[in-house]
């Protein structure tokens, strides 16, 4: 009974991680934008974008498995695509052809790659 249990939690280990990372990032995000939290901590929109990169990255590896190395890629595709709608929809915080919104667009997508970078490390070496 007891290693039916265990090879079930290793079978869905990742799905659940991944899912509780996608649950939390959503949650943080939603008090964000209600509470003004972006507005209000410098910090806050930097955990969010890593854990959004982290976030799709285990969603990726979770759908696709191997190779690993897209990881990377794909969730720096989904960043600039999130930076985009984040433009279309002007919470962008800046002026778009300010220097301050080329910075922080910057850190966010370095934030989104830092976090995928980390999952790809994780899955890489974990053996």
């Amino acid at each position: 009974m007891f290693s039916v249990i265990i090879t079930i939690m290793k079978r869905y280990i990742l799905a659940f991680i991944t899912l509780s990372a996608l649950s939390l990032l959503l949650i943080m995000h939603l008090y964000g934008m209600a509470g003004h939290l972006y507005l209000n901590y410098w910090f806050y929109d930097l955990i969010t974008h890593f854990l959004a990169g982290a976030g799709i990255a285990l969603s990726v590896f979770y759908i696709i498995k191997n190779p690993p190395r897209h990881i990377i890629l794909i969730t720096f595709i989904a960043g600039i695509a999130w930076e985009l709608f984040e433009i279309y929809f002007d919470i962008t915080g800046w002026p778009i052809s300010s220097m301050e919104y080329r910075i922080d667009t910057l850190i966010d997508l370095a934030m989104d790659t830092l976090g995928a970078l980390i999952v790809w490390w994780v899955i890489r070496y974990k053996k």
